[in-house]
């Protein structure tokens, strides 16, 4: 883990911070084009996407404040405080263009971001997010 800190720490802040809202702007564009999806199972190779794109969202925003000086104790409240009417309305807009919105979509969202939570305090120490 100490490898993967020692990256993130060098990596530069813009790049990092270019990084995150890229991937943010990536993910909402990816889940709002129009497209023909089948009605939402409860167990789908969707919920695995939504999982991994969460996740990868969580940890990279995780970073920013990481690197941003937040103060640590705060880190996972805010990721919650954001995360949370994120998932609701990534999923709620996505109606108008066609597509479904799914309770447990919004689950494995979640799911993505505690987790990226978790593996965050793996990295930066238990006490550092």
């Amino acid at each position: 883990m100490n490898a993967i800190r020692s990256v993130i720490d060098r990596l530069p802040f813009r790049w990092l911070l270019g990084i995150a809202i890229a991937y943010t702007i990536a993910l909402v564009v990816g889940t709002h084009l129009p497209a023909d999806v089948p009605p939402p199972a409860i167990f789908d190779y969707d919920k695995i996407i939504h999982f991994l794109a969460y996740f990868g969202l969580g940890v990279l925003w995780i970073c920013v404040m990481h690197r941003w000086a937040v103060n640590p104790r705060y880190v996972g409240r805010r990721l919650v405080l954001a995360g949370v009417p994120w998932i609701i309305a990534d999923e709620l807009l996505q109606i108008p263009v066609g597509r479904h919105c799914d309770v447990f979509d919004m689950l494995a969202d979640l799911l993505g971001l505690g987790c990226a939570w978790l593996v965050c305090r793996g990295i930066f120490g238990e006490h550092s997010v």
